[in-house]
């Protein structure tokens, strides 16, 4: 059950039966979710879960307020509390319209009308459950989210320069690490494409050092991966997959020391932190980086605690304790 889908973007769920909104048949809202954030609890609610005893939501936004049976169980995977209503500086969404103010004041009692709904809570990283702690009141178990591993060799081979992946937006901070690189002179790669994109190529204009290489697929992302000396990651992410996914090529990891990258890299042993999301500080942890003081074997072993297998085995052994104990109430 979602509000919009668009299948081109999950091959994975090409046999399975995705039930969708109203809204869903019309492109122009398939490709423009972001204008429908408003509206998405009255689509949330609208999804009949009568015929379910047990309701898995995975909520970043509206999805924890599904209406379930009263004797269901309800079982929510939060990413995070609704950024657009609650934390706006980390939503690139947010603004001070007056349109955008009313809308997160009205998304804000929505969201804390309907906290109940969920019987348990689980969180994808320490910072979310300190955000459900904080918004909702709730406790939380933290489960990190599935990263896919490559089955590939690591080593200390590499071809010198630093890699950025992520989408270029306001809230990625990327302008932080092209600074940094022109502070430094270091050769940085970025990956990705976004909004800002033009302008991060006027910011780094006559710095031969930085290379800007757009979209690119996956099996170009993981030679990258490869061959990078290490990983520079600038933003506060709920968990962060980017940083992950470069410690499971056995690359240390230079990242902004909140949100979910503070739990992920583990200083001097898998990466190292900046203490404050600017040029300056990212300069700083550079001169520090020694590329000779990490072992990729202990960088790659450290990234498997986040593997998809170990996912899949946490969340179903805890979807059946969840069980075994409300039936044990009964």
């Amino acid at each position: 059950f979602t509000p919009l889908y668009r299948p081109e973007r999950f091959p994975e769920f090409k046999d399975a039966t995705v039930v969708t909104s109203g809204l869903n048949r019309w492109s122009f809202f398939r490709r423009r979710q972001q204008l429908l954030t408003p509206l998405m609890p009255y689509l949330v609610e609208q999804f009949d879960l009568s015929a379910y005893d047990v309701v898995i939501s995975n909520s970043m936004s509206a999805a924890k307020g599904a209406i379930t049976r009263p004797d269901a169980t309800h079982i929510c995977y939060c990413n995070t509390p609704m950024r657009w209503a609650w934390m706006p500086h980390l939503d690139n969404r947010a603004n001070t319209s007056l349109i955008r103010r009313l809308s997160a004041h009205y998304l804000r009692l929505w969201d804390s009308a309907t906290v109940d709904r969920v019987d348990v809570w689980l969180a994808n990283s320490n910072t979310i459950a300190a955000r459900i702690k904080k918004f909702y009141r709730r406790e939380a178990t933290v489960l990190y989210p599935p990263v896919d591993m490559p089955d590939v060799a690591v080593s200390h081979d590499d071809d010198g320069y630093f890699l950025t992946v992520g989408r270029l937006e306001a809230q990625k901070h990327v302008d932080v690490i092209v600074e940094a690189a022109k502070l430094t002179g270091i050769p940085l790669k970025v990956v990705g494409k976004g909004a800002l994109l033009e302008q991060l190529k006027d910011q780094a204009s006559g710095y031969k050092n930085i290379e800007f290489l757009g979209f690119v697929t996956d099996a170009e992302r993981n030679a990258l991966y490869q061959r990078c000396k290490a990983f520079i990651f600038a933003s506060e992410e709920d968990f962060g997959i980017v940083p992950v996914e470069a410690m499971a090529y056995g690359k240390p990891v230079i990242a902004y020391g909140r949100g979910g990258a503070s739990e992920t890299v583990v200083p001097k042993k898998t990466g190292l932190h900046f203490s404050e999301q600017t040029a300056e500080s990212l300069a700083e942890a550079l001169a520090l980086f020694s590329h000779e003081s990490f072992d990729p074997a202990v960088i790659a072993k450290h990234a498997r605690q986040f593997s998809t297998t170990r996912f899949h085995e946490e969340i179903t052994k805890f979807v059946h304790k969840t069980l075994a104990h409300n039936h044990s109430k009964l």
